[in-house]
């Protein structure tokens, strides 16, 4: 009796491994590990979404009756009909907006499909409000096709900014324009403020994933999230202090995005950014730079400390 028993455990738990061991939860597992989180639009890496939960983000007032463009019904690409949840209030082609914005779908499969110009992957999603299915045209070449904000990505944001500290420098607004908190309150010297990230959330004017800061005075900023890790936008308070106490003189002049003569590499790289084009010239023990931004401007190094610009 007792070998009878031992017997069907052995079966039941072999067809409980096969299950398991099976090539689809193998290749999921792959992919979870290799998608670290550090973007939204993943481009050709659709297969990244598997899974994942997306979220539909709003559109300006304007944009609205237009709907969106790409959900439909059966999977099938560049198709006029069997659109998702229709209509928009302008195009009968188009998803009705108020009907499925800032909605959360699951991923449950990513087919790449042949010849899918401009469409090549087809995302299978789940409506988390309804449980119905919609099929969504992506575009690995289009990232302002890409409505959605991955989940993943906003968590990772939120766990890895809340409560930290920045100075915002004054390229991060309209230049020229006068610079407002969220209460439509004027703001003079934004860069002399510490600002404490307080939440990461869309802000309503262009729906754009955003920090909320705040600083001593409590005056509160958004600011865009996919601009966080550029120096010219903003400098986390640590660095802030480094370049204060190295740059001397030409802080005030970083912190408002200038570049001056006598500046070095670091700091021209910090007021404006990387150039889009650097030409070089050596002579003897000479070495010049030109430094190209698509501004229009240029900037000019001798042995790497500038001495003109235009």
């Amino acid at each position: 009796m007792i070998k009878k028993i031992l017997v069907v455990l052995v079966v039941m738990v072999m067809s409980i491994f096969a299950q398991i061991g099976s090539i689809k939860i193998a290749e999921s597992e792959n992919i979870q590990q290799r998608y670290d989180s550090t973007k939204n639009f993943l481009g050709e890496d659709a297969e990244l979404y598997k899974g994942a939960i997306l979220y539909l983000t709003g559109k300006a007032k304007q944009l609205r009756k237009y709907g969106y463009h790409n959900f439909k019904t059966k999977p099938t690409t560049n198709s006029l009909e069997n659109v998702y949840k229709c209509c928009a209030q302008e195009s009968k082609y188009n998803s009705n907006y108020e009907s499925i914005f800032g909605t959360n779908f699951k991923v449950l499969n990513v087919e790449k499909v042949k010849n899918g110009v401009p469409y090549d992957y087809i995302l299978t999603l789940k409506n988390l409000k309804d449980s119905s299915i919609a099929y969504f045209e992506y575009g690995s070449r289009y990232k302002h096709s890409f409505p959605f904000i991955d989940m993943r990505y906003f968590n990772k944001i939120k766990n890895n900014n809340l409560g930290k500290q920045y100075i915002v420098k004054e390229n991060s607004f309209n230049i020229g324009k006068d610079i407002k908190d969220v209460n439509g309150v004027k703001i003079d010297s934004v860069w002399n403020y510490n600002w404490k990230c307080i939440d990461v959330l869309i802000e309503e004017e262009h729906f754009i994933l955003s920090l909320l800061l705040q600083n001593e005075y409590n005056a509160k900023i958004v600011f865009d999230v996919e601009n966080i890790n550029d120096e010219k936008f903003m400098i986390n308070t640590e660095n802030a202090q480094k370049y204060k106490e190295n740059y001397g003189e030409f802080w005030n002049k970083i912190l408002r995005n200038i570049v001056s003569i006598g500046m070095n590499r670091e700091m021209v790289k910090i007021s404006w950014g990387e150039p889009e084009d650097i030409n070089k010239t050596i002579r003897n023990s000479s070495v010049s730079e030109q430094w190209v931004y698509g501004s229009g401007n240029y900037v000019y190094f001798d042995n790497g400390v500038v001495t003109a610009i235009q």
